[in-house]
Protein backbone atom coordinates (compact mmCIF):
# COMPACT_ATOMS: atom_id res chain seq x y z
CA UNK A 1 0.00 0.00 0.00
CA UNK A 2 2.86 2.40 0.71
CA UNK A 3 4.31 1.86 -2.75
CA UNK A 4 1.14 2.64 -4.69
CA UNK A 5 1.09 6.40 -4.09
CA UNK A 6 4.66 7.03 -5.33
CA UNK A 7 4.11 4.75 -8.31
CA UNK A 8 0.84 6.50 -9.15
CA UNK A 9 2.54 9.90 -8.94
CA UNK A 10 5.36 8.72 -11.18
CA UNK A 11 2.84 7.35 -13.68
CA UNK A 12 0.77 10.54 -13.73
CA UNK A 13 3.93 12.63 -14.05
CA UNK A 14 5.10 10.56 -16.99
CA UNK A 15 1.71 10.87 -18.70
CA UNK A 16 1.85 14.65 -18.28
CA UNK A 17 5.37 14.64 -19.72
CA UNK A 18 4.12 12.67 -22.73
CA UNK A 19 1.16 15.02 -23.16
CA UNK A 20 3.40 18.08 -23.31
CA UNK A 21 5.84 16.23 -25.56
CA UNK A 22 3.01 15.52 -27.97
CA UNK A 23 1.98 19.19 -27.83
CA UNK A 24 5.25 20.13 -29.52
CA UNK A 25 4.01 18.38 -32.66
CA UNK A 26 0.84 20.48 -32.96
CA UNK A 27 1.39 21.83 -36.49
CA UNK A 28 2.23 18.46 -38.09
CA UNK A 29 -0.73 16.91 -36.29
CA UNK A 30 -3.11 19.60 -37.57
CA UNK A 31 -1.83 19.07 -41.12
CA UNK A 32 -2.10 15.28 -40.82
CA UNK A 33 -5.64 15.39 -39.45
CA UNK A 34 -6.70 17.83 -42.15
CA UNK A 35 -5.25 15.65 -44.91
CA UNK A 36 -6.70 12.45 -43.46
CA UNK A 37 -10.18 13.89 -43.05
CA UNK A 38 -10.05 15.46 -46.51
CA UNK A 39 -9.07 12.10 -48.00
CA UNK A 40 -11.86 10.35 -46.10
CA UNK A 41 -14.34 12.98 -47.25
CA UNK A 42 -13.17 12.53 -50.84
CA UNK A 43 -13.97 8.83 -50.68
CA UNK A 44 -10.74 7.16 -49.60
CA UNK A 45 -10.96 4.13 -47.34
CA UNK A 46 -10.22 4.43 -43.64
CA UNK A 47 -6.83 2.78 -44.01
CA UNK A 48 -5.95 4.99 -46.98
CA UNK A 49 -6.90 8.14 -45.07
CA UNK A 50 -4.88 6.97 -42.07
CA UNK A 51 -1.82 6.24 -44.20
CA UNK A 52 -2.12 9.60 -45.93
CA UNK A 53 -2.35 11.34 -42.54
CA UNK A 54 0.75 9.54 -41.29
CA UNK A 55 2.63 10.42 -44.48
CA UNK A 56 1.65 14.09 -44.23
CA UNK A 57 2.68 14.15 -40.54
CA UNK A 58 6.14 12.82 -41.36
CA UNK A 59 6.45 15.04 -44.43
CA UNK A 60 5.66 18.22 -42.51
CA UNK A 61 8.22 17.35 -39.85
CA UNK A 62 10.88 16.45 -42.42
CA UNK A 63 10.30 19.48 -44.64
CA UNK A 64 10.20 21.82 -41.64
CA UNK A 65 13.44 20.53 -40.19
CA UNK A 66 15.25 20.49 -43.52
CA UNK A 67 14.07 23.99 -44.34
CA UNK A 68 15.12 25.24 -40.91
CA UNK A 69 18.57 23.70 -41.22
CA UNK A 70 19.18 24.77 -44.83
CA UNK A 71 17.83 28.34 -44.81
CA UNK A 72 20.62 30.90 -45.00
CA UNK A 73 18.58 33.78 -43.60
CA UNK A 74 18.27 33.99 -39.84
CA UNK A 75 14.93 35.83 -40.11
CA UNK A 76 13.41 33.14 -42.33
CA UNK A 77 14.64 30.45 -39.96
CA UNK A 78 13.06 32.26 -37.02
CA UNK A 79 9.78 32.66 -38.93
CA UNK A 80 9.68 28.94 -39.64
CA UNK A 81 10.44 28.17 -36.01
CA UNK A 82 7.57 30.48 -35.01
CA UNK A 83 5.31 28.66 -37.44
CA UNK A 84 5.93 25.46 -35.48
CA UNK A 85 6.13 27.08 -32.03
CA UNK A 86 2.91 29.12 -31.97
CA UNK A 87 0.52 26.14 -32.35
CA UNK A 88 2.60 24.27 -29.77
CA UNK A 89 2.29 27.21 -27.37
CA UNK A 90 -1.47 27.36 -27.85
CA UNK A 91 -1.81 23.64 -27.25
CA UNK A 92 0.55 23.77 -24.26
CA UNK A 93 -1.55 26.53 -22.72
CA UNK A 94 -4.75 24.56 -23.25
CA UNK A 95 -3.27 21.37 -21.77
CA UNK A 96 -1.88 23.18 -18.73
CA UNK A 97 -5.12 25.08 -18.21
CA UNK A 98 -7.13 21.86 -18.32
CA UNK A 99 -4.77 20.06 -15.94
CA UNK A 100 -4.84 22.98 -13.51
CA UNK A 101 -8.61 23.11 -13.72
CA UNK A 102 -8.81 19.40 -12.90
CA UNK A 103 -6.44 20.01 -9.99
CA UNK A 104 -8.63 22.75 -8.59
CA UNK A 105 -6.14 25.59 -9.04
CA UNK A 106 -8.01 28.74 -9.94
CA UNK A 107 -6.29 32.03 -9.16
CA UNK A 108 -2.79 31.46 -10.48
CA UNK A 109 -3.90 28.98 -13.12
CA UNK A 110 -3.63 31.43 -16.02
CA UNK A 111 -0.10 32.45 -15.11
CA UNK A 112 1.03 28.85 -14.68
CA UNK A 113 -0.60 27.90 -17.98
CA UNK A 114 1.21 30.79 -19.68
CA UNK A 115 4.52 29.55 -18.28
CA UNK A 116 3.71 26.06 -19.60
CA UNK A 117 2.86 27.56 -23.00
CA UNK A 118 6.21 29.34 -23.21
CA UNK A 119 8.05 26.17 -22.17
CA UNK A 120 6.19 24.08 -24.74
CA UNK A 121 6.94 26.61 -27.47
CA UNK A 122 10.62 26.67 -26.49
CA UNK A 123 10.81 22.89 -26.70
CA UNK A 124 9.10 22.93 -30.10
CA UNK A 125 11.55 25.55 -31.39
CA UNK A 126 14.51 23.56 -30.06
CA UNK A 127 13.23 20.38 -31.70
CA UNK A 128 12.90 22.26 -34.96
CA UNK A 129 16.56 23.27 -34.90
CA UNK A 130 18.10 20.14 -33.37
CA UNK A 131 16.31 17.04 -34.63
CA UNK A 132 16.35 13.90 -32.50
CA UNK A 133 17.59 10.63 -33.93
Amino acid sequence: MFITLPLALIGVGYLIYLLFGAATYALPLIAALSAGFAAAHAGASGVGALLLGIAVFMLVIAVGRMATLLMPSHQARMALMLLFSVPAAILGYQVASALLHFGGIGGWGGALAAIAAVATAAVAAKLQVTPRV
